[in-house]
C-alpha cells in the first residue's frame, strides 16, 4: 500500500512539472517549446530508470 501511495505521489508530481513547463512553454518562443518538450521526455525515462 505504501509503495502505492507513493508512486501516485511520484505521478502527480510529475503531472504537476509537465503542466509547469506546459505553461512556460506558452511565453517562450515555438524552437524553445520544441526543446522543453524533449526535457520533460528525458525526465519521465529518468523517473521510469529509478
Amino acid at each position: 500500500m505504501v509503495a502505492r501511495i507513493l508512486l501516485g505521489s511520484i505521478e502527480a508530481a510529475e503531472v504537476i512539472v509537465i503542466s509547469f513547463f506546459a505553461k512556460r512553454e506558452n511565453k517562450t518562443t515555438k524552437s524553445n517549446k520544441k526543446k522543453v518538450g524533449k526535457i520533460t521526455r528525458t525526465e519521465k525515462l529518468e523517473y521510469l530508470r529509478l
